[in-house]
């Protein structure tokens, strides 16, 4: 997708991008939609979001960013201060900004479900979102460590087959 796919539509209020082959969203994609409420961008092959991709949405609400194959997501909402709902179901994020949700006062729905560093779908209240930053911070802000364990996963089980196979030859 390219800017210039938006230059005739500036009063559009809702996007909707679903099944493609993109895989990037790129560095002010939406900046002649001033006024769009509504991104849904699910089930494509998402890898990448430029940290500025949605500066420009100051009217977003709602955005669906699910089953796509994001591993990483930096403070891309820093803008969207509006934003009551965010769908990032189904991804494989093993990264997420602790600062993602910082200065959404007005979220209502947050779904990280399905991913590798945090599993949560929430209704959220100021209290949720606190508890839901301190649970990215600590789960999801380190990507090594994610990748630590699964090597360690896959080192265990490498092991405990190498030890069937073992007492199987004897």
């Amino acid at each position: 997708i390219h800017q210039s796919d938006f230059e005739a539509a500036s009063d559009l209020r809702i996007v909707g991008i679903r099944s493609t082959q993109i895989t990037e969203i790129p560095e002010d994609i939406f900046i002649n939609l001033k006024n769009i409420e509504e991104i849904y961008l699910h089930n494509n092959h998402i890898e990448v979001i430029h940290e500025y991709a949605f500066r420009t949405c100051l009217a977003l609400l709602k955005i669906s960013l699910n089953g796509n194959k994001l591993q990483a997501i930096s403070n891309i909402f820093q803008n969207n201060l509006q934003l009551e709902e965010i769908n990032l179901h189904e991804n494989k994020l093993k990264f997420i900004s602790g600062s993602l949700l910082e200065g959404l006062i007005h979220i209502q729905q947050v779904d990280l479900s399905d991913n590798s560093c945090i599993d949560k779908a929430y209704p959220t209240t100021a209290y949720v979102v606190h508890a839901l930053i301190n649970e990215i911070k600590e789960n999801c802000e380190n990507p090594f460590e994610s990748m630590l364990n699964d090597l360690q996963s896959s080192k265990k089980l490498l092991q405990s087959q190498l030890e069937n196979l073992d007492a199987r030859l004897k």
